[in-house]
């Protein structure tokens, strides 16, 4: 990614979570980022792509965050806690200071599903490689670290869509972290 590439998409993430996805144009994005609709098209060739490109933005920051996070502490919980930040509340502060959070969301979601699901592959292998030191404890439990990885993402990424409010987020995350360490037996690898 060039660095005009990177201007439009942090402009076009900024109309999308102030304006929504249908009111946001082209046009607003190149005015936004200071630059001529024909740059913008240049780098991509419609909204849906431009929006492709937002996505495989935030993923690449979410797995940086994690490979950053996880190469910095050794504890389960530790790696659990950088999972739940990355993961959910990043991401619950984004959504839920939006407006248009819906269309933003609905707009994702059509738009974008093979790079949200590649992000969550690539996400997945991430949380996967964590837990390969507690991997006797899971298989004990009758769980593959695969499956513990995928249940992981898949209901900390819930709790930014169910939680009513940044302290619910909080009060949800600790009841899944202690399940977690629960089953994990507060692993200290």
């Amino acid at each position: 990614m060039n660095e005009r590439e990177e201007q439009l998409i942090n402009a076009a993430l900024g109309l999308f979570f102030r304006y929504g996805m249908a009111k946001t144009t082209m046009a607003d994005v190149a005015r936004e980022a200071g630059l001529s609709r024909q740059s913008v098209y240049a780098s991509f060739t419609s909204k849906e792509d431009l929006l492709r490109a937002c996505t495989r933005y935030l993923a690449d920051q979410t797995v940086a965050g994690l490979e950053s996070g996880f190469a910095s502490t050794r504890p389960i919980a530790d790696k659990l806690d950088i999972i739940f930040d990355c993961i959910a509340a990043r991401h619950y502060a984004l959504i839920h200071q939006s407006p248009e959070a819906d269309d933003v969301i609905s707009g994702f979601n059509s738009a974008c599903k093979s790079e949200l699901a590649e992000a969550g592959e690539r996400y997945q292998a991430l949380i996967a490689e964590q837990l390969q030191s507690c991997h006797q404890t899971i298989e004990h439990s009758g769980l593959t670290v695969e499956q513990l990885a995928e249940y992981i993402l898949r209901t900390t990424k819930a709790l930014k869509y169910e939680a009513r409010d940044e302290t619910h987020l909080r009060f949800l995350w600790q009841a899944q972290r202690s399940l977690l360490l629960g089953l994990l037996g507060d692993a200290k690898q």
